[in-house]
């Protein structure tokens, strides 16, 4: 399942729509429909962080869709800065194995 999969999943069992979450990560509502539809892959720390927060996951679940992965214990270890570099990494190494 996908990032935005999860993301919908977890919007529609909170009870919130479109607009509602949106609001609450400061974007408009269209965002979230392309999160959710896949059009948008890539996420800031800071927006997972901000979704996770507000859906009540951890952002290893919003990510990877198990809490309970080795990569997740990793990442959830790491600093702000550190999270980020490995962020940045694993889009980089997803893009070059898409266009592949």
């Amino acid at each position: 399942m996908s990032i935005g999969k999860r993301m919908k999943e977890k919007r529609l069992e909170r009870g919130y729509t479109l607009v509602e979450l949106a609001e609450k990560i400061n974007v408009v509502h269209s965002t979230i429909i392309r999160y959710e539809n896949g059009s948008i892959t890539k996420f800031s720390i800071d927006q997972i962080e901000k979704l996770a927060q507000i859906l009540d996951v951890s952002p290893g679940w919003l990510m990877f869709g198990d809490g309970g992965s080795k990569i997740q214990a990793v990442y959830d270890r790491l600093n702000e800065p550190n999270k980020k570099t490995v962020m940045e990494f694993a889009e980089f190494t997803l893009e070059k194995q898409e266009k592949s």
